[in-house]
């Protein structure tokens, strides 16, 4: 669904992104990992055309961004921000309904469809609930679950999600996970996911891709890529990785790795 080849990219005097290339495959979550500054942010609004790519290409499934409109790219593609002001003095489900804009004509007042498209969205994001409430009124973890329905009220084919679970507590972190991981399986959607845990990253992820620098350093299976040394190499920090006891997968803690792990 999502291909990026050799983008190069960044800001006024200061280059970011060098040569990045990289997939994700419809029914595929994939998570992004690196230190702060090396780059994640700035892919994810490359991809959805924020920053231009001064070099390479950005397709989503046979299209170019570049030449999508801007209607059609949020069709295709929904964004889970960190953070982001709601609009005060609307509702929970009006702010969530926002969603649906890109697919109404011009002019275009939404119907039925998109009130139960919306709905379903807000169900599925675990707010519902908080639907007649004013947006003003919501926590930030509310508020977040609330961003998280709008961009499944669109109904995309790709879901990116910068650090979108920050402000949720660990229920709805993990039911937020759970539910992007069940929404690629069944739906066939696609989420790249910018994750600063590692152990979440490696909990819910089908690929783990490592960014440092602005390059892609490293990818694969969780338990392949994320290891002691590469959480060295990268974020410069010792840690051990052990080893969940009922899935298999990569739980990072603090402290020096085993003797054995050192050279992972």
């Amino acid at each position: 669904m999502l291909s990026v080849r050799d983008v190069s990219a960044g800001y006024p005097g200061r280059p970011v992104l060098r040569g990045v290339t990289l997939d994700v495959r419809p029914g595929e979550l994939v998570a992004l990992v690196g230190p702060n500054g090396c780059g994640k942010t700035t892919l994810l609004r490359v991809i959805t055309r924020v920053v231009p790519a001064a070099a390479g290409r950005v397709l989503l499934g046979e299209s170019d961004v570049a030449a999508l409109s801007r209607a059609k790219l949020a069709r295709l593609a929904g964004v889970v921000p960190q953070a982001q002001t709601l609009p005060e003095g609307f509702t929970a489900f009006q702010a969530a309904l926002m969603g649906r804009t890109p697919r109404l004509r011009f002019f275009e007042a939404e119907g039925a469809d998109d009130v139960a498209a919306t709905r379903r969205a807000m169900a599925e994001a675990g707010c519902l609930g908080l639907a007649g409430r004013p947006v003003e009124t919501l926590s930030g973890g509310e508020r977040q679950r609330v961003l998280i329905a709008r961009a499944l009220a669109q109904e995309p084919r790709l879901l990116l999600l910068d650090e979108s679970t920050a402000h949720l507590d660990l229920t709805h972190v993990m039911a937020t996970f759970e539910l992007v991981r069940n929404l690629c399986r069944r739906d066939g959607l696609a989420a790249l996911a910018v994750v600063h845990d590692l152990t979440l990253a490696g909990a819910y992820a089908d690929r783990v891709l490592v960014m440092d620098g602005g390059r892609i350093v490293a990818e694969g299976q969780p338990g392949a890529v994320i290891t002691p040394g590469l959480v060295r190499q990268v974020y410069h920090a010792g840690v051990a990785v052990l080893r969940h006891p009922a899935t298999g997968r990569p739980v990072v803690v603090p402290g020096p790795a085993r003797e054995e792990e050192t050279d992972a």
